[in-house]
């Protein structure tokens, strides 16, 4: 069952009964498990809904007539049993690299194929029942977003930490016989997939192209965490090895897991200035064997190697944009628009902090210059060091409110400073730190504006730019 909260006025489901509390059970005779059930059950012109009240008692409506705007129902989630939980130990799990004490949901470890259906989140595919696959099928879950890693199996198991992950190559050609696409990702993470096992799993997806519509290679986000408990384990591995009465068969065993577990590390400049070099002529190739980029980097590697985001054109409409794949791009493209709709400036005087991340810092420091030749707005940007997760740790959806607030500890009272949306919730109401948007308010005298695009900051900007009424 699936709880209502809330229902179209004028719709279908508000015409026989349904209200904001009452739980969907079926329709026509199939439990809905999910809001996809809901979308495909209610595609006939006409159904029998069936649906529980608060106080239990169940109402049955037969031969209602859908039509073209569906039943017009939005509920409090979109599965009725949860969210499925990973089954896999991947070595560069970001859930395991968190601190301790954080808020539950941010050791939630979601893997759940309906969510990368709905949501474009990306999964692994290693944890499907029968019946799950039955239900892509049936329902045409078309496309879904899958987290590759490496087509070679055993690299693929040893970086899910998973020794029966299937086969992704074969569940890439069962969805292709039913006619599933899918958008792919790679966590390139050095020693492990990176090289030559890098170049099999793109030519394996790139054969099975149209398919695998694109493919995104995603630099290793490791926090300072992950690296204090690694040289952890390596400090006790030593001390073990320099034991006198260590038994021979305890020792080899020893040397063998330190001489062949690779050490987890972050890209470096010069293997991302590598890899733009690589995929610059597999991008040229796949522009005229596709019709479209097909391999993207993500705006971390440009960033990281000192190179140019590719254009506009170059990312294909954006159908990577949620991880991390143009972000840059559109952010250049959407001020350099509206430094044109600035051009005849502010009615009344608007000063501006830009609080951004370390690795795009440098971006918003230029975009800030040129925002200070807008009449009447004067604009600076400040980068937040990560204190929380660490230095090595340089995006802005993992910069939490205390870091921040050091980082724009010298906000003037009335100047608007701009927080990135991605380091908030999904309710836009908690950072990872724990503290609130509100609280994070109480703490400076600037104004507080949460925006997640450079056109929400004009329009902030605009806004105060015009004279009180």
């Amino acid at each position: 069952m699936l709880t209502i909260k809330e229902v179209t006025p004028g719709s279908v489901a508000e015409q026989v009964g349904l209200r904001p509390g009452d739980a969907l059970v079926s329709i026509d005779g199939r439990p809905v498990g999910d809001v996809i059930d809901v979308h495909f059950y209610a595609s006939a012109d006409t159904v029998e809904l069936v649906w529980q009240t608060p106080a239990g008692e169940h109402v049955e409506e037969d031969g209602v007539d859908v039509g073209p705007d569906g039943l017009g129902l939005a509920f409090t989630q979109p599965t009725a049993d949860g969210i499925r939980i990973c089954n896999n130990r991947c070595v560069f799990c970001f859930v395991d690299q968190s601190p301790a004490r954080l808020r539950r949901t941010l050791y939630i470890k979601d893997d759940d194929y309906r969510y990368s259906f709905l949501a474009a989140n990306f999964v692994t595919l290693t944890n499907l029942s029968d019946a799950d696959w039955q239900k892509i099928h049936d329902q045409h879950l078309s496309p879904l977003y899958v987290s590759v890693h490496a087509t070679d199996l055993v690299a693929r198991r040893r970086l899910l930490g998973n020794p029966t992950a299937p086969d992704i190559l074969e569940q890439i050609d069962q969805l292709k016989s039913w006619g599933i696409k899918l958008h792919t990702q790679v966590v390139l993470t050095p020693g492990y997939n990176d090289g030559d096992l890098l170049q099999k799993t793109v030519d394996d997806l790139a054969a099975r192209f149209p398919t695998v519509q694109s493919l995104a290679v995603v630099p290793v986000g490791l926090t300072q965490q992950r690296f204090d408990r690694q040289e952890g384990l390596r400090r006790r591995l030593r001390e073990q090895l320099a034991r006198p009465d260590l038994d021979p068969i305890h020792r080899a065993g020893l040397e063998r897991r330190t001489a062949t577990a690779p050490e987890l590390r972050l890209l470096t400049r010069d293997e991302a200035v590598a890899l733009v070099q690589w995929a610059r002529p597999l991008q040229r190739r796949f522009e005229k064997d596709f019709g479209h980029t097909w391999l993207y980097l993500s705006d971390e590697v440009y960033l990281m190697a000192g190179a140019p985001v590719p254009g506009a054109l170059k990312y294909d409409g954006f159908i990577q944009l949620e991880n991390g794949i143009g972000m840059v791009r559109s952010l250049l493209d959407d001020w350099r628009k509206a430094k044109r709709d600035l051009a005849d400036g502010l009615k009344v005087p608007v000063s501006i902090l830009l609080a951004s991340a370390k690795l795009i810092g440098p971006t918003f420091d230029q975009i800030a210059v040129e925002m200070c030749a807008v009449p009447n707005l004067r604009a600076r940007a400040v980068t937040v060091d990560n204190t929380f997760f660490g230095p090595v740790v340089t995006v802005a959806g993992l910069l939490t409110a205390r870091d921040i607030l050091t980082a724009a500890a010298d906000a003037l009272p009335g100047e608007l400073l701009f927080v990135p949306r991605a380091a908030l919730d999904y309710d836009a109401r908690v950072f990872l730190d724990g503290m609130t948007l509100a609280e994070l308010r109480a703490e400076t005298p600037a104004t507080v504006v949460v925006a997640g695009s450079i056109r929400e900051v004009i329009a902030a900007v605009r806004a105060a730019g015009e004279p009180a009424a």
